[in-house]
């Protein structure tokens, strides 16, 4: 199950609004999550979060239930939203578990119901207990704000989620075409190309 959490995690979401994308809106500040640290040898990472045995058997038929349709490629607005509502069903269980309510805002960004996502996402960035998750949850929002043409918010949230993990592909490769794409606008052309080097270190 450990393998299906990692592949469910690192998939790229697929490109709607609510704050951020209303038409003339601006995008809202990405929060200060923090950042990641990575476990020490023999002691604790934080508070330890306890997670319902219930909690756990929802969360693990509800990611079984996403992988299925991501690998039948089945995405509809219908199975989008059954996807969702499982996750979110978890969350109404265990508040405190980022991950679920991570998955609700991929569950919708899957159909490009941008709106639904963009408030989920915004939702798990708020919560406490696993800023990997929340540095993700960042990621997409940058996606999302990005493909409504918010390019200034959009690289606010690339950065965030950078500065709080590091190693987060996606952002990282976000930012760098983010980068090489100044290219045609802004000189001198060896600066931004020395920063999209920068940004795939």
């Amino acid at each position: 199950m450990r393998n299906l959490f990692t592949i469910v995690f690192v998939i790229a979401a697929c490109g709607g609004g609510g704050t951020g994308l209303k038409k003339g809106g601006g995008v809202p500040p990405p929060p200060d999550i923090g950042k990641a640290q990575p476990p020490e040898l023999g002691k604790p990472t934080g508070p330890k979060v306890e997670i319902s045995k219930d909690a756990r058997n929802d969360y693990a038929a509800a990611v079984q239930y996403f992988a299925t349709l991501d690998k039948e490629g089945k995405w509809n607005e219908s199975a989008c939203k059954s996807s969702a509502e499982k996750f979110q069903a978890v969350v109404r269980e265990h508040p405190d578990l980022v991950a679920a309510q991570f998955m609700v805002g991929l569950s919708y960004h899957r159909c490009n119901l941008l709106q639904e996502a963009e408030a989920a996402y915004q939702q798990a960035t708020r919560m406490k207990g696993d800023p990997t998750k929340q540095a993700m949850a960042l990621s997409n929002l940058g996606q999302i704000y990005y493909k409504a043409g918010k390019i200034d918010g959009a690289k606010q949230y690339w950065d965030s989620a950078i500065k709080a993990n590091g190693k987060l592909v996606a952002a990282r490769i976000n930012m760098a075409s983010f980068d090489i794409e100044s290219l045609r606008k802004i000189t001198p052309k060896a600066e931004s190309i020395e920063r999209a080097r920068r940004r795939l270190g």
